[in-house]
């Protein structure tokens, strides 16, 4: 009697059955390590009131809605659609501003309370930036705050340092002035930096089960050693506009010599008339890029980059990662896959670095008036009435008046220097009405980078 023939054993088929079980396992951990500790209510006066050393836990309750999620039926008639389109629109009579707070866009994540203690004059600093900017800023808040994509700003704060809290301050009054949500990472999910992506990952899972007209449209992230400069910029400023399919098509745009070569290699785009399916945008500093600040958009295509992006050390074992999870960054973007998905902008829109000025030893030459920290460059920030020396190459990507954002990006000094630059804006004030002026406003930029690429 011959023998039953076995069945072969598919080792491929099994490893990729193991591989997707972990990958749900790893999902449904994200889903139950950050759920939000509760929603931090805003009332007239104080916004977020807390001890850092609160034995009670947090309150645990689901996120909701928050009311500006649901647009007005009746659009409002401020031109066209994207960062600095057409004239600005007439401004809105400040002085009949209505404020609200929605009492739910402070959202911690994690079972620790990170939360720092606000001053019980947040709110009322936030409205007032708020009218100073409708009434010196070019920026229509009013009309922005209801036409513009649904965005909120993801960043950690977790550990004992409590130096950058008037980091985490500027970016909660930024979200106050545009009324989007800020969500804080209070507890780690994963190992050391590759908390970033899971904790992008967990909330960009939770908002795609939303229904289409509820839940975000971008992610902006910001490191902890970032802090806001500019609080009448809104995020929404840095996004392609958004085309209607009444718009006429745009004219082919003529391509040079270099440019098709340049094509054949893989760099640039093939089709410079269709504008590109952008999911990703990020900045290159002189070392290449820089994950410390970019900007996400919800959609499966960004699930499926961060799920790359923590998946990396596995599927590549034997590739060094120098940065961790922004060399794998790095190295996702250039692939076929995400490639067509990613623009890189120039530094400056929305991660400047601090200046710091060296002879040709390399060494700092320093900053009267910064008590010899050398990275810090505050009073330069303030004082300079010229950008003398901060043009052309790298150098475009040192902060001046009228940038978005500073990154303390190795420096040595972080926590000084977070609090030298945190009292020195709170001297300046509106940058747009300082007596210093503005420097650089990259409003046209912005419009003419897009409109290249065939927005």
């Amino acid at each position: 009697m011959p023998l039953m023939a076995s069945t072969p054993f598919h080792r491929p088929r099994c490893m990729r059955v193991l591989v997707a079980l972990c990958g749900a396992i790893f999902v449904v951990q994200l889903l139950l390590l950050t759920r939000p500790t509760g929603i931090c209510h805003a009332s007239s006066t104080v916004l977020h009131h807390s001890g850092r050393n609160d034995d009670k836990p947090a309150k645990q309750s689901p996120i909701k809605s928050p009311g500006w999620f649901h647009r007005p039926s009746t659009p409002v008639k401020d031109g066209p659609k994207g960062p600095g389109a057409g004239t600005p629109p007439e401004k809105a009579n400040v002085e009949s501003l209505e404020w609200k707070i929605n009492s739910s866009f402070l959202i911690p994540h994690g079972s620790s309370n990170c939360m720092p203690s606000l001053p019980n004059t947040t709110n009322s600093r936030a409205q007032e930036t708020r009218h100073l900017c409708e009434q010196y800023s070019p920026f229509n808040i009013t009309s922005t705050s209801t036409t513009s994509p649904r965005i909120a700003l993801l960043t950690a704060h977790y550990g004992s340092n409590s130096a950058y809290d008037p980091a985490l301050l500027t970016h909660l009054t930024h979200g106050l002035v545009h009324e989007h949500q800020v969500r804080v990472l209070c507890d780690p999910i994963v190992d050391a930096i590759w908390n970033k992506p899971a904790f992008l990952l967990n909330i960009m899972m939770e908002e795609m089960m939303k229904p289409k007209d509820e839940r975000l449209e971008w992610i902006f992230w910001a490191d902890r050693d970032t802090m806001v400069l500019d609080q009448c910029r809104p995020i929404s400023s840095f996004l392609p506009p958004e085309r209607s399919v009444w718009d006429p098509p745009r004219p082919t745009p003529k391509r040079g010599f270099f440019s098709r070569i340049a094509s054949m290699f893989g760099f640039g785009s093939a089709q410079p008339s269709e504008p590109q399916d952008i999911h990703l945008l990020a900045t290159n500093d002189k070392n290449g890029l820089n994950a410390g600040i970019f900007i996400l958009r919800i959609s499966s295509v960004s699930i499926s980059f961060l799920t790359a992006i923590l998946s990396y050390p596995t599927h590549h074992p034997k590739t060094r990662l120098r940065f961790d999870e922004q060399t794998a960054m790095s190295l996702l973007i250039k692939s076929p896959k995400f490639r067509p998905h990613t623009q890189i902008v120039p530094q400056h829109w929305f991660n400047s670095y601090t200046y710091t000025d060296r002879d040709e030893k390399g060494n700092n030459r320093g900053y009267k008036g910064d008590q010899g920290d050398h990275d810090s460059g505050s009073t330069v920030y303030a004082e300079r009435m010229n950008t003398t020396g901060l043009e052309g190459g790298f150098r475009e990507g040192y902060v001046r008046r009228g940038d978005f954002l500073v990154h303390f990006a190795g420096n040595k000094k972080k926590d000084q220097n977070v609090r030298r630059w945190a009292t020195m804006l709170a001297k300046e004030g509106v940058v747009w009405e300082s007596k210093g002026g503005v420097q650089r406003d990259g409003s046209k930029e912005v419009r003419k980078f897009w409109e290249d690429m065939g927005y």
